[in-house]
């Protein structure tokens, strides 16, 4: 089961998202800042996050930089009430305008998941 990482600081918006995640077979953990997001991520490996841009401390961009440190393919969705501040996108990040259908973000995730996949195991050192 995929561990999947939900950060934002509006709590209804963080409880959607992750219900829509667990439906589909996801494992979902929540934090309310990118601090917290750090900290769970250390204890607990995570296969994506969807995090919100605008948060006190931290915003997405800088969450997202910091988690693939460690992580450098870390399949990101980025959520932005205000997209025209959002960082651009590329095969790692997707930016996504407030309001989002959850589903949108599932799918979006489970694609993004399966390319990572799919080039790792392309990878010389993962041929048997």
């Amino acid at each position: 089961m995929k561990h999947i990482l939900v950060v934002d600081d509006a709590e209804a918006i963080a409880y959607l998202f992750s219900k829509y995640f667990q439906r589909h077979r996801f494992r979902v953990s929540i934090a309310a800042d990118g601090q917290a997001a750090l900290r769970i991520s250390e204890t607990d490996p995570i296969d994506g996050v969807v995090t919100d841009f605008r948060m006190a401390g931290m915003d997405g961009r800088e969450l997202v930089q910091r988690l693939r440190s460690r992580q450098p393919d870390l399949p990101a969705i980025i959520v932005s009430a205000f997209a025209s501040d959002a960082p651009d996108e590329d095969h790692r990040t997707k930016i996504f305008s407030k309001p989002v259908d959850p589903m949108i973000l599932v799918h979006r995730m489970s694609d993004m998941l399966v390319d990572v996949e799919t080039v790792r195991s392309m990878r010389p050192d993962a041929l048997p």
